[in-house]
């Protein structure tokens, strides 16, 4: 694979630009908790992050696999003007009022991997953590997507840390999260 992104100079050029993301007006708008606001106010937050990410490449459509409670989604919605985040369940979202977020319900863990990749600049995938999954997705993104993607929890468990280890592409961990984050360049 022909490298095009240099990932350590990425993360050195973002890291410090870190400190300057405050969630505080997106966090009160969307209704976010005090546990999940201390998440994403912290200093090295992946939050943090995925917004600096999407700001550095002015990516514009983004696509989340895993919406939790979407804050993740918020923090993408930053600076993207589009952000399509898929979950199984949707019942545990936080009142999110961001319009340029749409959450879409898959019928199962591995319906996302019907997912039109190519319409999207960035993809951030924070699914289940069993390493299959991941590994699913990271078969048709290798068949079929050109950009980034960023994968949370890498160093969660064993099957997270074998599917990580697994990955030939140029690929960085940063130490934006406990249980690891890493970034891919497809």
């Amino acid at each position: 694979m022909n490298n095009t992104i240099d990932l350590s100079k990425l993360v050195e050029d973002v890291t410090p630009v870190l400190e300057s993301i405050n969630f505080s007006q997106d966090i009160k708008e969307n209704n976010i908790d005090e546990e999940h606001t201390g998440y994403m106010q912290r200093e090295n937050s992946y939050y943090k992050g995925l917004a600096c990410i999407i700001n550095h490449f002015g990516y514009t459509d983004v696509c989340e696999i895993g919406a939790c409670r979407g804050t993740s989604a918020v923090a993408l919605a930053r600076f993207a003007d589009k952000v399509n985040s898929y979950d199984v369940n949707l019942g545990l979202l936080f009142d999110i009022k961001d319009v340029r977020i749409n959450f879409k319900k898959l019928n199962g863990n591995l319906d996302c991997l019907n997912i039109d990749f190519d319409w999207y600049d960035f993809i951030f995938v924070d699914v289940d953590h069993d390493g299959y999954t991941e590994q699913k997705i990271h078969e048709v993104l290798l068949k079929k997507y050109k950009g980034l993607v960023a994968y949370d929890d890498i160093f969660l468990n064993d099957r997270m840390k074998s599917f990580w280890e697994g990955i030939t592409n140029n690929k960085i961990s940063v130490p934006w999260h406990d249980s690891g984050f890493g970034i891919v360049e497809y």
